[in-house]
């Protein structure tokens, strides 16, 4: 239990380093989604990183979700 405590504390602290979350709208990450689905798997990501589009990886999945 101490470990993860302070391995959370870690990434905690190195969080605040990159400064006040992002967040999107689901139809702005929807059009992402689309735009990136074209794409090849090699340039999905470099294309994220180019735009400095902000990730929300704690957002639920687009498209369609069982309920």
């Amino acid at each position: 239990m101490t470990l993860f405590l302070e391995e959370s504390a870690r990434l905690q602290t190195e969080a605040m380093k990159l400064g006040t979350p992002m967040f999107m709208e689901r139809d702005e990450a929807e059009k992402i989604a689309k735009r990136l689905s074209s794409l090849p798997p090699s340039n999905a990501l470099g294309t994220i990183l180019r735009q400095n589009t902000p990730i929300d990886f704690d957002a639920p999945p687009f498209g369609p979700t069982s309920a």
